[in-house]
């Protein structure tokens, strides 16, 4: 009797109106789950239906049991037919439009709004999605992100380095200025500045292709390629240190000293000025892991006697005599 007085509530709610969206989502998925309760409320918007005075739902003492209420419904004077009829009609608008509103929700908690993330221009910042996925964001990126149940969508301007986790049901789509991205599950390095798309990968398999065209190539792990807007190019030579912003890792081998000032202003988010004369000639080959700027400007200062002079905030005057 009880689940008979709780169900009649809930009932009357919905076909009254009083319900609020939440309870007519809870109550429309509680139908789908429940036969007899879907029975008896086929039973019950008959009844609301065919009842001459539907303000009768009003006030309804929960206390009465179910046959009760019927008998209530059923024994309403037909003297008030034509007053109320109206109340009827609208009674069907009623649940109607509570359908209708919601499905709409139910599929609006699938189908959102884009999710943004900007990072400054003084710090990186690492964002965990929905689906296990991390991706670090450079200083100055911006991030879009929207998933439903059968897609992955990314809108990406930036620098960022994305570890994918796989889906194979749904694939991860970056879209960027003239290129997208496609992937199932892997790691790679996108930097989109406007002007050049230029993806790294570093594990698993990439595509990258022309959003304009079909045009598009598959890139494995170790392989880069960029879009300039016109031309869709694999690289052949790879700069080791692209995700060195990152991983704060860097690897010189035999490297000029122009190339490693170059990965420095990339890495630490400096800048050097210098003339040709005082690097010309020299090339360093070292490792440095999690290193800061400081010690690896005193490694190269010692090595090639190049002196580093601040020059206001995060520049530097390069001079010496070069390696010639």
């Amino acid at each position: 009797m009880k689940n008979d007085q709780t169900h009649w509530s809930e009932m009357s709610r919905v076909l009254s109106g009083e319900a609020s969206a939440s309870e007519m989502e809870s109550f429309f998925d509680s139908l789908e789950r429940d036969a007899q309760k879907k029975e008896r409320f086929e039973e019950m918007r008959v009844d609301w239906e065919a009842s001459n005075n539907a303000m009768i739902f009003k006030g309804i003492n929960e206390d009465l049991g179910w046959e009760r209420q019927k008998e209530l419904i059923s024994s309403n004077s037909s003297e008030s037919r034509s007053a109320w009829v109206w109340l009827r009609w609208a009674a069907v608008l009623l649940i109607g439009f509570g359908i209708a509103f919601w499905q709409l929700t139910k599929e609006n908690a699938i189908v959102t709004e884009f999710t943004q993330v900007v990072t400054s221009g003084d710090q990186n910042q690492q964002v965990n999605l929905p689906d296990g996925s991390i991706i670090y964001l450079n200083k100055a990126a911006n991030l879009k992100y929207l998933f439903t149940e059968g897609s992955r969508k990314i809108v990406f301007e930036g620098e960022g380095y994305f570890e994918v986790a796989r889906d194979t049901d749904r694939p991860f789509i970056i879209e960027l200025e003239k290129s997208y991205i496609k992937v199932l599950g892997t790691s790679f390095n996108v930097n989109s500045n406007g002007e050049l798309d230029e993806v790294f990968v570093k594990e698993g398999l990439v595509e990258f292709g022309k959003l304009e065209s079909n045009e598009k190539i598959l890139l494995e792990a170790g392989a880069m390629a960029n879009h300039n807007g016109r031309d869709l190019s694999r690289l052949q030579e790879i700069n080791k240190n692209i995700v060195s912003w990152h991983t704060k890792s860097l690897v010189f081998d035999s490297t000029s000293l122009l190339k490693v000032l170059t990965d420095l202003e990339s890495t630490y988010d400096v800048s050097f000025r210098f003339d040709s004369k005082s690097v010309s000639g020299c090339n360093l080959t070292a490792n440095f892991t999690d290193e800061k700027l400081e010690n690896v400007l005193s490694t190269i200062n010692v090595i090639f006697n190049v002196s580093f002079t601040p020059d206001g905030t995060q520049r530097y005057v390069v001079t010496g005599q070069g390696c010639n």
